[in-house]
């Protein structure tokens, strides 16, 4: 004779599939964890730098400084270093000092003679000069100019900032 206790086990064994309460559940507690999941992921894609973007900046901010650093120091109008408030006007091809930089904002990259550079259009370059730089006291503040440059893009969180001194 099988006992009452005995039955039970044997009809839990038996049950195959799962309740509706069950199956309720499990679809919350997945649902939850796949919310957390894919909210963090997207928190870590949203504030991370494409490496691709972030290189690019670093590439378009080098080649800007080495293009003004290729400048004179004094400029051949005035045959001084003492930068203008204001930057001269494009074309870049015209300019001939590094001063003629100083305050200059670009959206969208372009080479020395205005022509836009085909997937640098979101990129942006701001470059400040300040002609009172003297490197700790080393060099009188007309002998040094300190060129900082600014290169940003809506897909970077913090922007790539590169500074450069031209003697």
């Amino acid at each position: 004779m099988v006992s009452p206790r005995h039955k039970s086990v044997m009809k839990i064994i038996r049950q195959k599939g799962m309740t509706l309460i069950e199956l309720i559940i499990m679809i919350a507690i997945l649902t939850t964890t796949l919310t957390g999941f894919f909210s963090a992921v997207n928190f870590a894609n949203r504030y991370s730098a494409d490496p691709m973007i972030y290189k690019q900046a670093l590439l378009v901010g080098q080649s800007y400084l080495d293009e003004i650093q290729s400048k004179m120091l004094l400029d051949p109008d005035n045959n001084n270093a003492a930068c203008p408030p204001a930057a001269g006007t494009p074309p870049r091809s015209g300019w001939d000092s590094v001063c003629d930089y100083g305050g200059w904002t670009e959206t969208g990259i372009t080479d020395m003679n205005g022509n836009s550079i085909a997937g640098l259009e979101d990129f942006t370059v701001i470059v400040q000069v300040d002609n009172a730089a003297s490197l700790n006291g080393l060099l009188g503040p007309t002998d040094v100019l300190r060129i900082d440059l600014v290169v940003s893009h809506p897909d970077m969180q913090n922007p790539v900032a590169l500074t450069a001194y031209r003697g």
